[in-house]
C-alpha cells in the first residue's frame, strides 16, 4: 500500500480517538452565560421559593451587623503540586457566589454571580465585601452560593466582614466540600494560580506570579501600620489573568492554598498611540492577601462581649466603614472625652474629616481639614490636596472662610510638590476662580495642563476653557 495512503489514513482516525481533547474528568466549559442555563435557574428558583437565604434588605443588615461564630481554619498544605494539580483542588473547591434576583426592567429572574472559595469543610466562605452588596440593579432577590457541580445554597449569615478589606465571610447553608486552606507565608515571585469566570468565560485558569505586598493607598492615610486593624490597608498584587467576574475568586500558589482574592483590575498609561487613544502600558491586579482574610477570621471568632467595649479609633472606622456615621461622629465624640492615645491621633482627625464630610457639614469639615493639614498631613502633598478637593468640592458655593482654609491647604500642596503636580495645581486653579480670582485661576490651571500626563491633559484643558469663559467647570472625582 501506498505510504501516501496510510498516512491519510491515519489523519483521518486521529479525530475519532481523540474528539474531546481533554483528560478524563476535565469539563468542557459551555458556551453563553450563566443566565442561559435554564437547569441551573430551575435550581436556583427552587431554593428561593424553599426560602432561607438572605434577601437584598437581610444582606444588608447581616453586612451592618455581622453574626460572629468561630472559623476552624485548616493548616495550609506543604506538598508542591503540578500545575495541572492545583487546578483539580481549585476546581473542587470553586465557589460562585453571587445574587439571583429580579431587575427593575423586567419580570424575568437574573443571576449575577462572581467567585468565592471555602475556607472550612462546613460551609464558611470567604469573598469580596462588593460580591455581597445587593446592586442598585436587585428589585428582589437572594444572596447564593453555586459549587462546581451547579449545586446551589443559601448564603445564611455573614459572619465578618470588612468594605475598606473588601472581603467577607459568609455562611452557605448545607455546603460541605473541601476548604482552601490560607497561606500567607509567600514572597515575590512565587508562582500563582487562579480559576474564574472574567466577563462570563467560565473555568479560565491562567498562571503568574506574586508581585508585591503593598499598603492600599486609596484607604491607609492616617492609618497606624503597627495598629490592630492595619491589615484592612494590606494588598497583594499578582500577574494572573482576571477581570470583572473575577472578584472574589481565590488566587493559590502550587500547594493548593489561597494566598488571596480577586479584588480589583487597574491600568496604568500616560501616553497615546498613532491614533491619538489613551495607551495602558501595565495592568495591575489587585488582591486581598491571605494573612489579612485570616484577620478577619479571627474578628469572626472572638466572643460578643457582654458589654460595650471603650470607645477605640477601631469603633469609629468599622462605623464610618459601615457607613454609619452618627454612631462614628457618637463614638468619636467618646474617644475624645476619655482621652486619644497620641498615636490614634491622626486617625481620629481623618475619621473627623470624613463624618463631615459625609454629613455635608461644611464647618465641621474645614475644621477637620485644618487640623489635618497643620499636623498628620501637613508634609503630605498628594493628601493635602485630597483633602483641599474634597472640601472645596463639598457644596456647590464654599463659604469664603472655607476658601480661605482651602487655600491656604493647596498652595501648601503646591509647593511640596514644586508646582510640577496638575492635580494640586488644578485644585488651586479652582479655589483662586471661585474666590473671584479669574486670572490668577487660569494661570494656575496652564500650568496644571503642561504637567499633566497625556491621558490627563484633554479634561483638564476643558476646565482651562471654562475658567477662560467664566464658568465653574463641575467637579469630577
Amino acid at each position: 500500500m501506498d505510504i501516501r495512503h496510510l498516512l491519510s489514513v491515519a489523519l483521518l482516525m486521529l479525530p475519532l480517538v481523540c474528539a474531546k481533547g481533554q483528560a478524563p474528568s476535565v469539563p468542557i466549559e459551555g458556551p453563553g452565560s450563566e443566565t442561559q442555563n435554564t437547569t441551573l435557574l430551575e435550581k436556583l428558583a427552587a431554593l428561593r421559593e424553599k426560602g432561607g437565604a438572605l434577601s437584598a434588605a437581610g444582606a444588608k443588615a447581616a453586612l451592618d451587623k455581622p453574626t460572629p461564630a468561630p472559623v476552624a481554619l485548616p493548616p495550609h498544605r506543604t506538598t508542591a503540586l503540578r500545575s495541572a494539580e492545583v487546578w483539580q483542588a481549585a476546581q473542587r473547591s470553586r465557589i460562585r457566589i453571587g445574587w439571583y434576583y429580579l431587575c427593575h426592567k423586567c419580570d424575568h429572574w437574573h443571576i449575577n454571580l462572581a467567585g468565592g472559595y471555602p475556607v472550612t469543610a462546613d460551609g464558611v466562605i470567604a469573598t469580596c465585601y462588593h460580591v455581597t452588596e445587593p446592586g442598585p440593579e436587585v428589585r428582589e432577590g437572594c444572596l447564593v452560593a453555586v459549587d462546581s457541580a451547579d449545586a446551589v445554597y443559601p448564603i445564611t449569615a455573614v459572619l465578618a466582614r470588612s468594605r475598606t478589606m473588601d472581603a467577607c465571610l459568609l455562611r452557605a447553608g448545607g455546603l460541605k466540600t473541601d476548604p482552601l486552606p490560607l497561606n500567607d507565608h509567600i514572597h515575590p515571585g512565587d508562582p500563582a494560580f487562579l480559576l474564574s469566570t472574567p466577563l462570563e468565560t467560565s473555568g479560565y485558569f491562567s498562571t503568574g506570579t506574586v508581585n508585591r505586598f503593598y499598603w492600599n493607598p486609596k484607604t491607609a492615610q492616617g492609618f497606624n501600620p503597627e495598629g490592630q486593624d492595619a491589615l484592612k490597608h494590606l494588598r497583594l498584587n499578582v500577574s494572573t489573568d482576571w477581570a470583572p467576574g473575577s472578584s472574589g475568586s481565590p488566587v493559590l500558589d502550587n500547594c493548593g492554598n489561597a494566598i488571596g482574592h480577586v479584588a480589583v483590575i487597574s491600568h496604568l498609561g500616560d501616553g497615546k498611540n498613532s491614533n491619538g487613544k489613551g495607551v495602558a502600558h501595565i495592568t495591575l491586579h489587585e488582591a486581598v492577601p491571605a494573612r489579612s482574610v485570616r484577620w478577619l477570621a479571627e474578628q469572626a471568632s472572638r466572643p460578643v462581649p457582654a458589654q460595650p467595649l471603650e470607645p477605640s479609633l477601631a469603633r469609629v472606622r468599622e462605623a464610618l466603614e459601615s457607613r454609619d456615621h452618627t454612631v462614628a461622629s457618637k463614638l468619636a465624640d467618646e474617644l475624645e472625652k476619655a482621652g486619644v492615645p497620641d498615636a490614634d491621633k491622626p486617625g481620629l482627625s481623618m475619621a473627623r474629616f470624613h463624618i463631615a464630610l459625609a454629613a455635608k457639614n461644611e464647618s465641621a469639615a474645614t475644621t477637620s481639614a485644618t487640623v489635618l493639614a497643620d499636623g498628620p498631613v501637613s508634609s503630605n502633598g498628594p493628601a493635602l490636596n485630597e483633602v483641599a478637593w474634597k472640601l472645596v468640592t463639598l457644596v456647590e458655593t464654599p463659604q469664603p472662610a472655607t476658601l480661605e482654609a482651602v487655600e491656604k491647604i493647596a498652595r501648601r500642596s503646591v509647593e511640596l510638590q514644586l508646582e510640577k503636580d496638575a492635580a494640586s495645581l488644578d485644585t488651586l486653579a479652582r479655589v483662586r476662580f471661585l474666590q473671584d480670582k479669574k486670572d490668577e485661576a487660569i494661570q494656575f490651571q496652564e500650568k496644571a495642563v503642561s504637567a499633566a500626563p497625556e491621558p490627563l491633559k484633554p479634561s483638564l484643558q476643558k476646565t482651562l476653557e471654562d475658567y477662560r469663559a467664566g464658568k465653574v467647570p463641575p467637579a469630577a472625582g
